[in-house]
């Protein structure tokens, strides 16, 4: 933990920093007060000596900005009134706005009404100057993921402003460039608060006044605004600027006004008045943001060996915590087993109690894991044990299917393909991929697909294999904005047939709700408003469809669905053009089975259709997707003395053993996590934060429950309950009464 800042370092940082602070946490939030409390809380983190700044002001800039980003996403995903917020905010695009509006406006109109995964990573990327990397680090997700992520809205802006640039004849340039140029005309038009400056000074007072014992609170510094709070501290000597000033020269689209240099290290000197002076540079200096001060590390050392216990040379062993984030283990690293099978790897930990480590292999030859996790502190270095391994094909069903054979091996396969009325079309047959997967290796081997529709695949070892064939994304252009439903054909070559051919492979489109062509089992449904069955267009990942499990329908509904209101984390790629919001899904390339369908979609509560039936290679269709009006709650947790608690995870769950198992999976896993990182065990999770917590987007009339967790004490939860369409409910006080 970074050393407490002093009174004069703490005002010269508030001074230079706060208006950026704000303005990156409004670009996320897009609301006044909850960009203030952001604000606050970052400046909270810099007097509690929680965040290393260093001594370069482009470096401490950086720094701040990154961690209102991160505050304020997290809080983003937890807000309840973001529906109505952006409903609001979409009601004021009126035509004759955009009409008069400049290209860059209509841009950043456009970027403004992107959803939330796609707005704010283009933001960070355009206006705050953030990597890839530091992008994902803010959101809780990848670097890839970050990317795609932009890539994706910066091909739905195109598709938006296409029509809006032709029809009033102007050359759209390359999207990039004009969003860099345009920034300081876009978001990053937000006015600063005059008095926010005067009341994070004031969160110091508060501090050290309560250090001193005086009865001083941080509300009555505030109250008494700007000038008070320049009464009780005192000017700057030489007199300052004002806040107004202050913040257009800390905003980093001002980029022609000088920046502030502000050494957050030793404490400065101080002049007659009994404050540091504020030096400033001649010259702009780049703010954009940069990583945060480094982490402590512990080193993890163990063996890796095979069944027979010999030492293994050669093997990638990753380390990973048990603390999460987003997706991913907050902390991993990645070292080699060295002759005698040793390894040793550094790997940054929490610090205080540190946090639970293990290790695994997971390679084309061998597989394996840690029996037992070991907790790691800083500045230590634990031994993980031996590590026996096994080779893959151990835990792979192989039966009826042969190894995987070299390039060399003799097997062909020949067919055609066509769409499905028959004709080939050229056009079709450029975008097909026909691909076979060999076992146990997972090695593919590909097929060309001639302009005629004719495809070869050669170099198959003996064995049955499954063909398959869909549609190639990555080949698809913008004209091709079919959809070809994914299909299969299976195959065995023997010593005395080597080959295999003739096989006529007539594809369907993947919105073709008939049963024609070749094709997997399919499902087709429409999303449709619960109060009144009109059509609800959703996004391309709204949709999950999921085996269902072998429950009743009583205990799917009650035990099993509450669990799954929320999507998981989890890393999608899109492929292709960007598919436009529709209340037609189309779910094709299905094994047969049990199957329940779950939609999350924006500005809708989180609905399930199913169980439905699905034999091999059928197609149903006909079925609706109902979408309710969400529901919401709020409430509070609180300490066994009744205080309000901050860090406990609060979740929705339902009534049977499904959801016991869940709440005791997440009860496990802040424990090992010492209640640090992200918890997602079904996520419905939310942190409270001064008490409170909220819970949007829940599905009326389904019976649910509230539990709230926490490392020190053991879980509490609620009475069952159900909601009413559109209601916002103000829920029980979850108190935690026993420690563990």
């Amino acid at each position: 933990m970074a050393p407490s800042i002093d009174r004069a370092s703490y005002e010269a940082l508030v001074r230079a920093h706060h208006a950026a602070v704000y303005r990156s946490a409004h670009r996320v939030l897009r609301h006044p007060a909850a960009a203030e409390d952001v604000t606050q809380d970052v400046f909270l983190r810099v007097l509690d000596g929680r965040l290393g700044l260093g001594k370069d002001p482009a470096e401490a800039r950086g720094v701040l900005c990154w961690w209102a980003v991160r505050t304020a996403w997290n809080q983003r995903r937890g807000e309840a009134r973001r529906v109505a917020r952006e409903e609001e905010h979409a009601m004021t695009r009126t035509s004759s706005e955009a009409d008069e509006a400049g290209t860059d406006d209509l841009i950043w109109r456009a970027v403004e009404d992107l959803p939330d995964e796609l707005r704010v990573p283009v933001v960070l990327r355009f206006v705050e100057g953030m990597t890839f990397a530091r992008i994902g680090a803010a959101l809780g997700i990848g670097e890839s993921a970050a990317h795609e992520r932009v890539t994706g809205a910066l091909a739905r802006l195109r598709t938006r402003l296409a029509p809006l640039t032709a029809a009033r004849g102007l050359v759209a340039p390359a999207l990039e460039e004009v969003l860099n140029a345009a920034s300081a005309a876009g978001p990053s038009r937000v006015e600063v608060p005059a008095d926010l400056a005067a009341r994070l000074l004031a969160l110091e007072v508060g501090r050290a006044a309560a250090s001193l014992g005086v009865m001083v609170t941080v509300l009555t510094v505030a109250a008494l605004g700007a000038v008070g709070a320049w009464a009780v501290l005192g000017p700057p000597a030489g007199g300052g600027p004002s806040d107004t000033e202050l913040a257009e020269a800390a905003s980093p689209s001002a980029s022609a006004e000088p920046a502030t240099r502000v050494d957050v290290g030793e404490p400065p000197a101080v002049n007659d008045a009994g404050r540091a002076p504020v030096a400033v540079d001649a010259a702009p200096r780049d703010v954009g943001p940069t990583e945060p001060g480094p982490m402590p590390t512990a080193r993890l050392f163990g063996r890796a060996v095979d069944e027979d216990g010999a030492p293994l040379a050669g093997l990638d062993v990753r380390i990973e915590s048990f603390e999460r984030a987003g997706k991913s283990a907050a902390h991993s690293a990645v070292g080699r087993t060295d002759i005698n099978g040793c390894y040793e790897v550094e790997v940054q930990v929490a610090e205080g109690a540190g946090g639970l480590y293990m290790a695994a292999v997971l390679g084309r030859t061998r597989i394996g894991r840690t029996v037992m996790a070991a907790r790691a502190r800083a500045g230590e270095r634990v031994d993980l044990g031996t590590m026996m391994t096994r080779p893959p094909t151990e835990f792979t069903d192989l039966e009826g299917f042969a190894p995987s054979g070299p390039p060399s091996s003799p097997g062909v396969v020949t067919g055609t393909v066509a769409a499905w009325e028959g004709a080939v079309e050229p056009a079709v047959a450029s975008i097909v991929s026909v691909h076979v997967q060999l076992a146990p290796s997972g090695e593919w081997r590909s097929g060309e697909v001639a302009p005629d529709g004719t495809f070869t695949l050669t170099g198959l070892p003996l064995g049955k294999h499954r063909v398959q064939l869909s549609q190639n994304f990555a080949r698809s252009s913008k004209a091709d904005t079919a959809r070809w439903s994914t299909t299969w054909f299976d195959v065995e070559l023997t010593a005395n047939r080597l080959e295999s051919h003739g096989h006529v492979v007539l594809l369907k489109r993947a919105d073709e709700t008939r049963d024609v062509g070749h094709h997997a089992a399919e499902l087709h449904a429409r999303a449709v408003r619960h109060e009144d069955g009109v059509s609800h267009p959703i996004g391309p990942f709204a949709t999950e469809l999921l085996p269902a499990p072998d429950l009743d329908h009583a205990a799917l509904r009650t035990d099993w669905w509450p669990n799954h209101l929320f999507p998981r984390p989890v890393q999608r790629m899109l492929a292709g053009p960007p598919p436009l919001d529709t209340a037609d899904i189309h779910v094709t390339g299905l094994m047969e089975g049990r199957y329940v369908l779950l939609c999350h979609a924006d500005g809708r509560a989180a609905a399930m259709m199913g169980p439905v039936e699905l034999g091999p290679r059928e197609v149903r269709s006909g079925f609706e997707l109902r979408l309710a009006a969400p529901c919401a709650l709020e409430g509070q947790v609180v300490a066994p003395d009744g205080a309000p608690l901050d860090g406990a995870f609060v979740l929705v769950t339902g009534i049977g053993p499904y959801s016991d198992g869940v709440v005791a999976e997440g009860d496990r896993a802040i424990r090992d996590a010492d209640g640090r990182g992200f918890l997602f065990v079904n996520g419905s999770e939310r942190r409270s934060r001064g008490g409170v917590y909220t819970l949007d987007g829940l599905p009326p009339g389904l019976p649910l429950r509230l539990v709230a967790l926490h490392p020190r004490y053991q879980p509490v939860s609620t009475a069952v309950f159900t909601l009413q369409a559109g209601e916002r409910w103000a829920a029980p006080m979850l108190q935690f009464s026993r420690a563990r």
